[in-house]
């Protein structure tokens, strides 16, 4: 026959595990709702990351940080024989796909440009007769600290081919800084990244 202790000893056991189980109750109600440790270090960091991402400004004037990168495709599509020097900073850095494919120094934009249109007059003729041509898409990345920029913006280059006449059409990026220099903006460097040959 199995053990049954007295009434008095009974109520008194009951009593305690009655006490015992209100005492459980609310720490584990605290346990279910405290948010885990490794979740709040999370956002932390991400809040962090997010802090110290470079910003553009809402009321920046993208049209007048744009105005040297028009200048010079309007001056490519004149095909005006000198660069546009007002639109580059002097000791600008470039780099297309064409030899040397990087140009520094204070000749820079002068020895590029040639480059562009050909060294001799036959050259030149050649890519007057070609009508290349470049037309500017949106931006598509744009920061900016102070008084320097980066500006990503999608190109697409149009000409006829010398042979054939058939039409040509080159996709590609530009990847360009810009310099704040006496409250203008000016290209500091330049990069063409071709893409695809679209027809």
């Amino acid at each position: 026959m199995p053990f049954r202790p007295p009434r008095t000893a009974r109520a008194l056991l009951g009593a305690a595990l009655s006490c015992a189980a209100l005492t459980a109750a609310p720490a584990a109600a605290q346990r279910r709702t405290a948010a885990p440790p490794t979740a709040a270090r999370s956002t932390a960091v991400q809040t962090t990351a997010a802090q110290s991402a470079p910003a553009v400004h809402a009321t920046l004037d993208t049209a007048a940080m744009l105005a040297p990168v028009r200048a010079f495709i309007d001056a490519f599509n004149r095909g005006a024989q000198t660069a546009p020097l007002d639109a580059f900073t002097t000791d600008v850095i470039i780099t297309d796909d064409l030899p040397p494919f990087r140009w520094t120094g204070a000749d820079a934009l002068a020895q590029w440009w040639t480059a562009l249109f050909g060294t001799t007059p036959a050259q030149r003729a050649d890519f007057a007769r070609m009508e290349r041509r470049l037309l500017l898409g949106p931006a598509r990345h744009l920061f900016v600290a102070g008084d320097d920029a980066y500006v990503t913006l999608p190109v697409t280059m149009t000409a006829v081919a010398l042979r054939s006449g058939r039409p040509l059409s080159v996709a590609g990026d530009l990847a360009l800084t810009l310099r704040r220099v006496d409250g203008r903006w000016r290209l500091s460097s330049h990069a063409w990244v071709r893409r695809e040959t679209a027809s």
